[in-house]
């Protein structure tokens, strides 16, 4: 409730101490997943990623944690400092949660590396991976999406396809999108 009512600057000193000091608990239990996603700095968003990747947090808190990660760059622009790989690991989870939540963070870190993984996903028809797509953009992104709208594809795959690119960039992808409307 402390970290929660003062000032998110003081709320980072504080939350910085209590990452550093000993790991978080690895049930997630508290709000310390979220406190750390909203205030925290490079370096508490480093620690909770480390956590993460070293298999610090049980399966229940692992979308927590990535989902804490995701609001900090959506709401403060925040993220782990050093190299954000590993993050494929958890697109690749069994769990839906997990694997949802790891998709969401991939597009907003704007993961090209996990471009090929969104794709694959984008074509099972995975939501999640094609807002991703749309927020990572560039030439593979666009590329492989533009792929999906072929014909020869499902229908419904193109549509979804045709609607993300027309949020990437209606007026580059205008032939797609009237293929697909075409249909």
């Amino acid at each position: 409730f402390a970290l929660k009512s003062i000032d998110p600057g003081k709320a980072a000193r504080l939350i910085n101490q209590l990452v550093t000091k000993a790991p978080l608990p690895k049930d997630g239990n508290g709000p310390l997943i979220e406190l750390v996603g909203a205030a925290g700095g490079g370096g508490e968003l480093r620690a909770l990623f480390n956590q993460l990747l070293k298999g610090g947090f049980d399966a229940k808190a692992q979308p927590r944690v990535l989902n804490a990660l995701a609001n900090a760059v959506r709401l403060r622009k925040a993220r782990p400092g050093g190299d954000l790989k590993g993050l494929g690991e958890f697109i690749d989870a069994k769990d839906a949660a997990t694997r949802d939540a790891a998709i969401r963070l991939a597009g907003a870190w704007k993961q090209q590396p996990q471009v090929a993984k969104l794709l694959a996903l984008a074509k099972a028809d995975n939501s999640a991976a094609f807002a991703s797509l749309g927020q990572i953009r560039g030439g593979k992104a666009t590329a492989g999406l533009r792929a999906l709208a072929a014909v020869g594809q499902p229908l419904p795959l193109r549509q979804q396809v045709a609607r993300t690119l027309a949020a990437i960039n209606l007026r580059g992808n205008l032939p797609q999108v009237f293929a697909v409307l075409k249909a």
